[in-house]
């Protein structure tokens, strides 16, 4: 009889010292998020982050306070968080009868420009591309219009296309108005306009705009330019630009066109009509002056 109770004792203290053994192997730990058990989460809008959890008993579960502001999904041990609007939230990672809170902030990426200044040419077949990231949607302004039209495509590129002649500023600003980057673009035909008269800027050279056989410049009056040699000739078209007093770079002036009976073929856009043109004075000597206008060039003696 002893010794059956001895028996039935040991197989009891047996059975406790592995109850014991399986219970030290089943004790779990909090949930920890990613190596250093972070609780606050800073992220750019659109980035997408990876997080190993650990802890619990291995099955998570995730609730967003604020689904809007960021996307939260897990895949087994890894926690996917991605960025979709400004703004700050919470997420609750649940495993067994744990708990973990994360505090999570979406931000912007810095803005930035691949170039802040370019030169191009009017009339190229190649669109010229600039690199816009960050900033979330970017607002783009020009100023002024017409120099250079432009696109900002889906992948994240500012296509220009140069147009005439002149310089445009465009201001790109971040979504949440607090960064602008401006580009400067200058749009020039290659060389020099030579000799007095009307010129085209709209192509990769300078188009002249008027044949002039003959020119004449009163002083205080203006410049004539004849499209024949004999200006008495009743055949002879001539074309009348008033004079430019005391003119200064930079400076917007008008200038009257008369009589414009004479000119080469050129784009409907480039027509010099009668009447009075806006233009900017771009270029100043003891002989001679330059201005510049959307799309045409003119040089008078001075």
């Amino acid at each position: 009889m002893n010794k059956r109770i001895l028996i039935g004792l040991c197989v009891s203290l047996c059975s406790l010292a592995f109850i014991q053994c399986d219970s030290k192997d089943d004790v779990l730990e909090d949930i920890k998020i990613g190596k250093e058990n972070i609780s606050t989460l800073t992220l750019e809008k659109q980035v997408v982050k990876k997080i190993l959890l650990t802890g619990g008993n291995g099955k998570y579960r995730v609730n967003v306070e604020n689904s809007q502001i960021v996307s939260i999904t897990i895949n087994l041990d890894t926690l996917i968080v991605q960025g979709l609007n400004l703004g700050n939230t919470y997420a609750t990672i649940s495993s067994h009868d744990f708990k973990k809170k994360l505090d999570i902030n979406i931000v912007l990426a810095g803005l930035s420009v691949s170039s802040q200044a370019i030169e191009l040419r009017p009339g190229e077949d190649k669109t010229q591309e600039i690199s816009v990231s960050g900033g979330g949607h970017v607002r783009v302004a020009v100023t002024p219009e017409g120099v250079v039209e432009y696109k900002l495509n889906a992948n994240g590129y500012l296509e220009l296309y140069p147009k005439y002649e002149g310089k445009a500023i465009f201001s790109i600003t971040s979504e949440d108005d607090k960064e602008v980057k401006n580009i400067e673009v200058t749009v020039k035909p290659k060389g020099e306009i030579e000799g007095f008269g009307w010129y085209s800027t709209r192509a990769a050279s300078y188009i002249p705009l008027t044949d002039n056989r003959m020119i004449v410049t009163e002083k205080n009056v203006g410049t004539w330019f004849f499209g024949h040699t004999r200006p008495n000739d009743k055949k002879n078209n001539a074309m009348f630009v008033s004079a430019i007093m005391n003119p200064k770079e930079g400076k917007e002036i008008e200038v009257d066109v008369s009589k414009n009976t004479f000119r080469r073929k050129a784009e409907p856009n480039d027509n010099i009509v009668v009447g009075k043109h806006s233009l900017i004075v771009e270029y100043v000597d003891n002989s001679s002056v330059t201005l510049l206008g959307k799309g045409v060039k003119l040089k008078l003696p001075y």
